[in-house]
């Protein structure tokens, strides 16, 4: 069954915004693949610019300046935990 029931006259619970600090990019590459991060670490000229925390722990989060180009690059993770 398919109802009707979003409020949209009482005010949000929830505001994000973003943080002033951080990475504007063009893009962001994510992949599920070591053989991709591996390949990308050792052959494009990459800067760890932050981390993200789940579950099993912290991991890299990279940026790559590649044809007057910002990308953000990461590998991630299936699953619940992640």
């Amino acid at each position: 069954m398919i109802i009707n029931s979003f409020d949209d006259k009482s005010p949000s619970k929830v505001n994000p915004k973003p943080k002033e600090n951080r990475l504007k990019c063009d893009a962001c590459i994510v992949t599920f693949s070591n053989i991709i991060e591996d390949y990308v670490l050792k052959n494009y000229d990459v800067v760890q610019c932050s981390t993200f925390k789940i579950v099993t722990g912290t991991f890299p989060i990279y940026k790559i300046n590649y044809n007057d180009k910002v990308f953000a690059f990461y590998k991630t993770f299936m699953g619940a935990p992640a």
